[in-house]
């Protein structure tokens, strides 16, 4: 039996020895569960306890059973960061914006924390993505306006993409854009259409395996939060069967899905990440089938 927050038995939640991950600071978990349970009801804290190590180095003296020694605290104020979010796109000029760095700063951290957790919960079923560095996933505030209408100098939401080879579109991987007023989401699958080389290597990929496409997209766990997207053409291309069983997707250009959020489910931090984890373990088969369509794609060094 499993206890909350992955304890083994209920006598190890008061013995064992707890690793706070933003300061390094140790602590008996049985001196650390006050200072949990205060932060997270009056700070708008999330930190739950999780299992860091899966070596079992001390046992329970009450009940005889292995006690990992390592425990993970995850601190993360995603209150923080939607509150810094909002009034940035209230406020979206540089005057603002430098006048409030503090503020950005404890945000950006907040979203790094979060990365950070989102690496972890990966991890336990693609070990891919676990060499990343929280910072080097994520995107700039700063929009290219050059051939836009909308002159905003910021892009008011945090952005980042976890795949094997960091934040490149290629390989397909999980991303995340967390957006005040509904406009968060985690995503996956190749969503830059303009790579036309990865196009072709997708289509010649469906066409010649379309079961195993067809298997992923109509999985019933796959269908109850996703639906492939994607930039289309009206018919299907030359070189492609017209009557090919996964002719619609054959007109796709990118092909990706999303799951929206609401701020709500945002703001409670813990339940966000187990299933922001969830969600993106289901969409693990849709980003394998693309990547090994695209393993032999080359990014552009130009």
């Amino acid at each position: 039996m499993l206890y909350p927050n992955g304890f083994r038995c209920h006598h190890e939640r008061m013995q064992t020895i707890v690793i706070h991950n933003a300061t390094g600071s140790v602590y008996s978990l049985k001196d650390i569960m006050p200072q949990v349970n205060e932060l997270s009801g009056a700070m708008n804290y999330t930190m739950t306890v999780q299992p860091y190590k899966n070596d079992f180095i001390s046992v329970c003296p009450m009940c005889g059973k292995g006690v990992p020694q390592l425990y993970n605290v995850i601190c993360v104020n995603t209150q923080v960061i939607l509150q810094y979010l909002s009034e940035l796109s209230a406020n979206n000029n540089r005057e603002w914006y430098h006048e409030h760095k503090k503020e950005n700063k404890a945000a950006v951290e907040q979203f790094e924390q979060l990365v950070r957790e989102l690496i972890d919960g990966i991890g336990t079923f693609d070990e891919s993505v676990l060499h990343n560095i929280p910072k080097e996933l994520t995107f700039k505030l700063v929009r290219d306006t050059r051939f836009s209408h909308d002159k905003s100098p910021y892009n008011p939401s945090f952005r980042a993409h976890i795949s094997s080879k960091g934040k490149l579109p290629i390989p397909v991987g999980y991303y995340i854009m967390i957006k005040p007023a509904g406009g968060t989401f985690l995503g996956g699958g190749l969503f830059a259409d303009m790579f036309s080389d990865a196009t072709a290597m997708v289509r010649d990929y469906i066409s010649a395996h379309p079961d195993e496409w067809n298997d992923i997209i109509t999985d019933k766990e796959f269908n109850k939060y996703f639906t492939v997207k994607g930039t289309a053409l009206k018919n299907v291309p030359a070189g492609y069967e017209k009557e090919h069983p996964q002719a619609e997707y054959l007109k796709f250009k990118s092909w990706y899905v999303e799951y929206f959020l609401t701020d709500e489910e945002v703001l409670d931090a813990s339940a966000f990440l187990h299933k922001a984890v969830g969600l993106f373990k289901t969409m693990k088969p849709f980003n394998d089938y693309l990547n090994k369509a695209l393993k032999d794609f080359k990014m552009s060094t130009r």
